[in-house]
């Protein structure tokens, strides 16, 4: 059983000269040290309070939110469910994605409920963990996939949803934040959730700190849960774009490697770079031993197109 509840959360009230832009960051673990000096000059930017530790501790940022909260710069609102909508363009094809915002209760992965896809490494989870111990926050959602509401309640989200922020960013993607806070459309959707399972897509590092963090605050029944995005399997913008991979290692032949896959997945040959282009729009991924042989191998498995952008992600 999956417990996803509405929360009180705190957002952002902008001030005359502010936009929305200047409190947002995209996910930590794509800025660079450039773009991390620019956010944070901005005297009200997230990344204040994820990213400007102290000797590996986060008081500083914790005093930091406290200001916010207590000048009025960010708001609470009642409890409510936040609906996440980002539009962009996918080969020339307009996609919109819907997720939806609320707190997750953590559990052990055992109990079959949330299902992860990844390892995690401990010095990433033991920096979040101070994270979420000085600043007793939720500052960065998972992202989770699950199985979708009912069309019925889905129309009802639709015609209350209420608009709180609209931003188009640098590469055209719209991105808008609606809130939702009606107690039996919050409690329908709740229900809905209790019988579907959840898979990470994202922020498996996030979680398992979430969850060792309600392991330390056992009487706390508010610090067992972890702040979520999830989108339904079935939406539309739901879409995974294949990536580069480059694997270095003296022990890999090349007839090793087509081994090991072959064991795994169906191989064809092609000739060159544009049979296998060709080929993509029926496979999900191509493998290149040799640029300057030309030497291409490409699976079999079905189900993905040829890009090889960078999914669009933003958090507010």
């Amino acid at each position: 059983m999956v417990i996803f509840l509405p929360f009180p959360g705190y957002r952002p009230a902008l001030k005359k000269d502010e936009k929305i832009d200047d409190r947002i960051s995209p996910p930590y673990d794509v800025i660079d040290g450039d773009y991390l000096e620019k956010l944070q000059s901005l005297p009200r930017n997230v990344t204040r309070l994820t990213l400007m530790p102290e000797n590996g501790r986060y008081g500083r940022s914790r005093r930091e939110l406290d200001s916010w909260i207590d000048d009025g710069s960010l708001a609470q609102d009642p409890d409510s469910f936040y609906f996440y909508r980002q539009t962009f363009r996918d080969d020339g094809n307009i996609r919109v994605r819907t997720g939806i915002v609320g707190i997750l209760k953590t559990e052990d992965y055992s109990e079959g409920n949330i299902i992860p896809h990844e390892e995690t490494f401990s010095k990433v989870k033991d920096d979040r963990l101070n994270l979420l111990r000085d600043m007793e926050t939720h500052l960065e959602s998972i992202f989770g996939i699950y199985g979708g509401l009912s069309p019925e309640l889905n129309g009802r989200i639709a015609e209350n949803a209420v608009l709180i922020y609209s931003y188009e960013d640098g590469s055209g993607v719209l991105h808008e934040y609606y809130r939702i806070s009606d107690p039996m459309i919050m409690a329908d959707i709740s229900d809905e959730m209790e019988c579907q399972k959840m898979l990470i897509a994202d922020g498996h590092h996030r979680y398992e700190t979430a969850l060792n963090y309600s392991r330390e605050n056992p009487d706390d029944e508010r610090k067992g849960f972890v702040l979520a995005t999830l989108v339904a399997g079935d939406d539309d913008g739901l879409v995974i774009w294949p990536t580069h991979r480059l694997i270095r290692g003296n022990d890999i032949s090349e007839k090793n490697a087509i081994k090991g896959i072959s064991g795994k997945m169906a191989l064809t040959d092609v000739d060159g770079v544009q049979s296998l282009r060709a080929r993509l729009k029926d496979h999900t991924s191509g493998y290149c031993s040799d640029l300057g042989n030309a030497s291409w191998r490409i699976t079999g498995a079905r189900g993905f197109g040829a890009s090889t952008r960078t999914w669009p992600r933003s958090s507010l």
